[in-house]
């Protein structure tokens, strides 16, 4: 019999050996986090190596990882499925924000999966878990107090805007089929154990591909052999630059896992915010280019060259696009931790209750399925 993933309200996490190709990883402590700069400490109690090398030696260049975080980010706390149960049920989440992964892919628009108020089916969600869909809530960092402050940090640290999801899957199953991502990650495994496939270049490999642009394609990007495999524990953290061809599998126990997306402002995000704020001033700029269409290639005469390469060249323009990221980076950045926690420990006071129930339920389907009854 599988074991109960609600025991004291978490995921069952199993006690096996570490013996394997994954070399151990310590956990440092710190004594007083107060003594020093929070962001002078984040990257080296998060990942083992400081700032400046993560920058210049990691990020976007290679995967690392697992390393134990040090205890005082509590990764095994920072989601439990009595926060799963919360999210489901009162705080409103959009359809768009809680998915079901089946056989690999994501299911959305499911009318099953909600009310016509638009509420989620909770028993309908963890009747499907049971059967071996893998529960996806998008943006937690929204509704989570710990994963919220990590977020937060690290969006201070790597001047970064970062988003956070939440995925409980089932024993022995994979949650999305390989893919790879158009932003880097960072994997904390908060209960369970799960086993990460890495995978050697793929047909029509990109370096950093980007959302709308360079995305994943499973018909054109097929993964090579595999090239490495990690087993993430709770309090594990791992980094995935973007591009990195993966999937993952739970082993006997069910597993939850937050992804912290990294979404950094790119050199080319920065060449079209300039041309916008150029096409927003020069009226020059907005006007149709003058060349003969049936010409090969078509010719473009020098003073629309000039203006071009003079709006990506004006340095003005350029710090005020650099300005207007900032002033959208802080505001998104405050948004998120300004109101929304207010009284959260009480509200999931009040959910203990409602969290037994579901329990209770869970565990009679789960005794139906042994039995073979329907």
């Amino acid at each position: 019999m599988r074991k109960d993933p609600l025991k004291n309200g978490h995921p069952s996490t199993p006690t096996e050996s570490r013996e394997g190709s994954i070399p151990s990883r310590r956990c440092p402590t710190v004594s007083n986090p107060d003594d020093a700069n929070p962001e002078d400490t984040l990257i080296p109690d998060l990942l083992g190596v400081s700032l400046r090398a993560f920058l210049s030696d990691v990020h976007e260049k290679t995967v690392h990882g697992p390393y134990k975080a040090a205890r005082r980010f509590a990764i095994p706390d920072m989601a439990a499925m009595a926060d799963i149960d919360y999210m489901l049920t009162h705080v409103g989440l959009l359809p768009s924000d809680a998915e079901l992964i089946v056989d690999g892919r994501v299911v959305k628009n499911d009318r099953r999966m909600f009310t016509r108020a638009n509420f989620p089916k909770v028993e309908y969600f963890y009747e499907r878990f049971l059967k071996g869909a893998t529960i996806r809530i998008l943006g937690v960092h929204k509704y989570l107090p710990r994963a919220a402050s990590l977020a937060d940090a690290l969006s201070s640290a790597l001047a970064m805007t970062v988003k956070a999801n939440l995925y409980l899957t089932p024993q022995t199953r994979t949650g999305l089929n390989v893919h790879f991502d158009t932003h880097d990650v960072l994997v904390c495994q908060c209960a369970g154990t799960k086993r990460w496939r890495l995978y050697r270049d793929y047909a029509g490999t990109r370096a950093l591909p980007a959302k709308d642009i360079i995305g994943y394609d499973y018909v054109r990007h097929v993964p090579g052999e595999v090239s490495r495999e990690i087993r993430m524990e709770p309090g594990d953290v791992l980094y995935l630059p973007r591009g990195t061809m993966h999937d993952a599998c739970t082993e006997q126990g069910d597993s939850l896992h937050l992804t912290f997306s990294l979404l950094a402002l790119t050199v080319g995000d920065l060449m079209m915010r300039t041309v916008q704020l150029a096409m927003e001033e020069d009226v020059a700029l907005r006007t149709a280019i003058a060349y003969d269409v049936r010409a090969h290639p078509a010719a473009v005469d020098d003073a629309t060259v000039e203006r071009m390469v003079q709006a990506l060249t004006t340095d003005r323009r350029l710090d005020r696009a650099l300005e207007a990221y900032r002033r959208e980076y802080r505001e998104r950045k405050g948004a998120v931790t300004q109101h929304l926690f207010a009284g959260h420990d009480d509200r999931r006071e009040g959910t203990e209750r409602l969290r037994h129930l579901i329990a209770d339920r869970i565990r009679q389907l789960r005794a139906r399925q042994v039995e073979g009854r329907p």
